[in-house]
C-alpha cells in the first residue's frame, strides 16, 4: 500500500529543520558571535547614531556612550551593538532578526541582508519590550581591548587574553 505524503509548498527544508530543533539550539543559531559583532561595528561606521536609535537607545545614552569612547569609534560601535545583543537574548528572541530588521529601518539595508535572516516577520509587541529593556543599558566605565580577544558574556562584552 503506498502512502502518498500531502507536501506544503510554503514550507522549505530549512523550516522543516528549524522544527527538529529545541530551543536552546534554536537560541545559538539566532545569536551573533564576536566576529559577526565586530563586522557590523565596522560597517555601520558615522551612521551609529541613527541605528542607536531604532535600537531603542536615548540620544542621551548615544552621547553618552560616544563621551565614554572618543577616540575609538568602533569600539563604540561593538559596545552598542554588543550591549543590545545581550538584552535580546536575555529576552529569548532572535538577535539577527530584529538587528536586521533595525539595520534595515536604520537606512542599512546591505548589512541587514548579510545577516542572511528573514526580518520582515517581527513581532511588534517584541519590539516595545526590547525598548523597555534597552533603556536600562549602561555605558559608565570604558572597556579597555587586551592584545585583541575578546570575551563575550551575558552581560558585557570584555577584553582580555582567551
Amino acid at each position: 500500500m503506498d502512502m502518498a505524503v500531502a507536501v506544503d509548498p510554503n514550507v522549505s527544508d530549512q523550516d522543516v529543520y528549524l522544527d527538529a530543533l529545541d530551543p536552546d539550539e534554536m537560541q545559538d543559531l539566532w545569536q551573533l558571535n564576536e566576529k559577526e559583532i565586530l563586522e557590523i561595528a565596522g560597517e555601520i561606521g558615522g551612521e551609529w547614531k541613527s541605528l542607536g536609535i531604532y535600537l531603542g537607545y536615548t540620544c542621551a545614552k548615544l552621547n553618552h556612550l560616544e563621551d565614554v569612547y572618543p577616540k575609538d569609534p568602533e569600539w563604540r560601535n561593538v559596545m552598542m551593538i554588543g550591549e543590545w545583543c545581550s538584552v535580546i537574548s536575555s529576552l529569548r528572541l532572535n538577535v539577527k532578526q530584529y538587528l536586521a530588521k533595525f539595520l534595515s529601518e536604520a537606512g542599512l539595508a546591505h548589512i541587514a541582508d548579510s545577516l542572511s535572516t528573514d526580518y520582515n516577520i517581527v513581532v511588534p509587541s517584541s519590539v516595545a519590550e526590547i525598548k523597555k529593556h534597552v533603556k536600562h543599558i549602561s555605558f559608565d566605565r570604558p572597556i579597555q581591548k587586551l592584545m585583541g580577544f575578546f570575551v563575550w558574556t551575558p552581560q558585557r562584552l570584555l577584553s582580555g587574553p582567551g
